[in-house]
């Protein structure tokens, strides 16, 4: 199995997993390939980054790593004993066996030095609770102490215990991102401490929920995923605002649609596009998201005001005045989300908001404008002339521009 792994890892990912097995041989340290890079072997699926757990020092194996590779780049974190090695825009993460313990519901966990069976122990789900041996003696061999080969073979999210998501609340929304992506289903069992402890999601701090609802929105089928969470009731628990419901599912289908790929931030506007207010307030105070996705809250409301008077004939340039302070997420947002405005909105985002007059400034004061506020309205107005048509040349736009200069009083000149 190991020997499959290094055959199906891009380059240069086969050099470093051969080098850390080398740096564990010197220094006689069981070395593992563990979580979801042994679950997506086994699937058969991509295997892009890989998480090593060491019994003893990983931080050693990682430095070694990158020592005896150049191009890499190390990042240690010595208080919970691991390091990420970075090549190729890749990741190798390097872990010290451990087990954890929770003083409370949500808290981050207590951590001490442990053995592979502690350390997979510890895991959210079955299926990520494997581990392929990397070790000399064992190069290959598969570690799955709770059954995670027959939940994969069947297509099921099982927990190790009926505390998991006490522990760890993020937990469902992590089983809902794998639901989603592998279309597995949530075993009985797991399922109902799955909708029992959903509340617990109060428990954990905005700023670790808003990475994990970050992670489902980066998902391929982001729909599934927050549908599975919604099932579970983890989605109305992060704010009442969230529902994955048909008119999200058609809303993502159309962005993907209108723009290949439909951007994380696209999905995020259309996810908060139906809420109040009072909850874009709420989930500003819980989450406090990031500069690009704050302002995308606050142009939503507005423009969910501007969409009947979008969808009724305004004039290019009307409509472009009025579009040009908005994000271009957030536009794409409104063009999947309304059908009546798309086609304005489309035409903005692809060709209005490029439009630019056929003279410049300084043509402009070749004919007699001088700088100031003046010349800024004829460069104004000969824009919205060639965006509604009505300026169709430079001929045409030269002649608008003299009339403009005319009203105003000032010289006329030939040319």
């Amino acid at each position: 199995m190991a020997l499959e792994l290094e055959s199906r890892l891009p380059a240069p990912l086969p050099r470093i997993l051969r080098l850390a097995r080398e740096a564990a041989r010197r220094e006689r340290t069981p070395l593992y390939l563990v979580g979801g890079a042994a679950r997506d072997l086994l699937l058969a699926r991509p295997v892009l980054d890989l998480d090593l757990v060491a019994e003893g020092d990983a931080l050693a194996l990682a430095r070694a790593v990158a020592e005896a590779a150049p191009a890499a780049r190390l990042l240690v974190h010595p208080r919970f004993g691991t390091a990420v090695v970075r090549t190729a825009g890749l990741r190798v993460d390097f872990a010290t066996a451990r087990e954890e313990t929770y003083e409370r519901p949500g808290a981050l966990p207590t951590v001490r030095p442990g053995t592979i069976a502690t350390d997979l122990y510890r895991r959210d789900f079955t299926i990520n609770a494997l581990a392929i041996s990397l070790g000399p003696n064992a190069f290959g061999d598969l570690v799955d102490p709770h059954g995670g080969v027959a939940d994969l073979n069947a297509g099921l999210l099982r927990v190790l215990h009926h505390r998991s998501f006490i522990d760890d609340a993020t937990r469902i929304l992590r089983g809902a991102r794998y639901a989603g992506r592998l279309r597995f289903r949530w075993e009985d069992e797991t399922g109902r401490l799955a909708r029992r402890d959903a509340p617990m999601l109060e428990a954990i701090s905005g700023e670790r929920l808003l990475g994990e609802l970050e992670r489902m929105l980066r998902e391929e089928d982001t729909f599934a995923v927050l549908y599975e969470a919604e099932q579970v009731g983890a989605l109305p628990c992060l704010n009442p605002a969230l529902r994955a419901d048909a008119w999200l599912r058609e809303a993502f289908q159309r962005a993907e649609a209108l723009r290949r790929g439909a951007g994380v931030t696209v999905k995020f506007c259309l996810l908060l596009f139906r809420a109040s207010p009072q909850e874009v307030q709420s989930f500003v105070a819980r989450f406090r998201p990031p500069r690009e996705w704050s302002r995308a809250l606050d142009q939503i409301g507005a423009l969910r005001g501007l969409l009947s008077a979008l969808g009724g004939g305004l004039p290019p340039s009307a409509a472009t005045d009025l579009l040009e302070p908005f994000a271009v997420p957030v536009l794409l947002a409104g063009a999947a989300a309304d059908t009546g405005a798309e086609a304005v909105l489309m035409q903005f985002l692809r060709r209005w908001r490029f439009v630019r007059p056929r003279l410049d400034g300084e043509a402009l004061k070749s004919l007699g404008f001088t700088p100031g506020p003046a010349l800024g309205a004829a460069l104004r107005a000969l824009r919205a002339a060639r965006l509604d048509g009505k300026a169709r040349t430079e001929a045409e736009e030269r002649a608008l521009a003299r009339t403009l200069l005319a009203a105003r009083g000032g010289p006329l000149e030939e040319g």
